[in-house]
């Protein structure tokens, strides 16, 4: 005899990037106490290559949570269509249905419709507003979120944005964006073993990412000439990573004569080296805008700095707080940067940052933290009750 179906939870994200695996799987064990499977939708394949199948479950200690393979095109990179999203909402055993608060997808404007057709709830996760969005932008937005039962949003700057152009409070959660603690509480421990902290007046500046114009490296190594122009002459700049814009920066380092100062080290992905990477900093600087990386510094103990303009940044930007987790300084202006290492790193007591830093990360920025603030959301729709067959 054929076991009942369980009733579930649909995730439409717009692809299971690797640091969701754990909180999706946070979630999914905190929806089995409610007697509920989590079905990951995704048109994509997984950037984790851990996953062993995309029609497979992917496990973890009890739990997991299932992932429906289904297919994403795109009309000339304007609009989206993702599958699935009409037959999961039609289907019985759906109690809630979460997608990714992308207007640009036209399969979420018809979910949206749809729910509002057969009372399953609908729930957007994303950004927001950033506050730079053209009137038509905006006004599109506003009202793709409107039509959602209830906003996740990444952090608190996009929901004060709502706020400020009409939506109730009431209509938003900031859950935030996380990483697998379990993984960095390992790779810390290790490289707390093998990796001192830098002395006080030895002044490590890190830059870990893409070597992209977004980010803005360029404006460290600006910062770097200035403050050696200023005297500091025990400062060491470390660059990890790659991309299209190296070749620039490289003659940037030529040109400002800063090649005993900058060093370019390659991209690294993996944990381990990563860790001690942080660790070894005496601070970790993203010029431009910083994302999920200001979350991973801050795990390791390493304060982070980067520039204070919300509506050109992104929600991670956040976690860090002028004099207790790093420093911010004017978008664009090496000069400002240079005095914002300044403040951050002059006295600083490196091993009581590197507390606050980490005290941040597990109070606010866990896969555990955020899949909680994700249940706690959901709660109040999937206590409705069950849509009849």
């Amino acid at each position: 005899m054929a076991s009942k179906q369980a009733d579930c939870v649909a995730l439409f994200p717009d692809r299971i990037a690797h640091y969701r695996v754990a909180v999706f799987e946070a979630l999914a064990h905190m929806l089995e106490q409610d007697r509920l499977a989590l079905v990951v939708h995704t048109g994509r394949e997984p950037s984790d290559r851990s996953i062993p199948s995309l029609t497979g479950a992917v496990q973890s200690e009890g739990p997991a949570f299932r992932v429906v393979p289904g297919f994403e095109f795109s009309m000339r990179g304007i609009v989206f269509w993702q599958s699935g999203m009409l037959r999961t909402i039609l289907d019985p055993h759906t109690r809630l249905v979460v997608a990714w608060g992308e207007a640009h997808r036209l399969s979420t404007w018809l979910g949206l419709l749809a729910s509002r057709l057969t009372g399953t709830p609908l729930l957007l996760w994303g950004h927001g507003l950033y506050g730079r969005e053209g009137a038509f932008k905006r006004t599109l937005r506003l009202l793709f979120y409107r039509c959602a039962d209830h906003l996740m949003l990444y952090g608190d700057h996009g929901r004060r944005e709502l706020l400020a152009r009409g939506l109730p409070d009431a209509h938003m959660t900031v859950v935030n964006n996380g990483l697998d603690a379990s993984a960095i509480a390992t790779a810390r421990e290790r490289a707390t073993r093998t990796t001192p902290l830098p002395e006080r007046e030895d002044w490590r500046l890190l830059y870990v990412g893409r070597l992209i114009s977004d980010k803005r490296v360029e404006l460290l190594i600006r910062a770097a000439a200035e403050l050696r122009a200023r005297g500091r002459h025990g400062l060491r700049v470390r660059i990890v990573g790659d991309g299209p814009e190296r070749p620039t920066l490289e003659a940037e380092v030529r040109r400002l004569d800063l090649a005993d100062v900058v060093e370019f080290a390659g991209a690294v992905y993996d944990e381990e080296p990563l860790a001690e990477e942080f660790r070894a900093a005496s601070v970790s600087i993203s010029p431009g805008n910083v994302g999920l990386l200001a979350v991973h510094a801050l795990a390791y103990g390493c304060p982070v700095i980067t520039h204070a303009d919300p509506a050109w940044q992104m929600p991670e930007a956040e976690a860090v707080v002028e004099g207790e987790t790093g420093a911010l300084f004017e978008r664009g202006s090496p000069a400002s940067l240079a005095d914002a290492i300044e403040r951050c790193l002059d006295g600083m007591d490196r091993v009581r940052m590197a507390e606050r830093c980490i005290e941040r990360f597990e109070a606010d920025y866990t896969h555990r933290e955020v899949a909680a603030r994700v249940h706690g959301a959901l709660a109040a729709f999937l206590t409705r009750g069950a849509r009849a067959a």
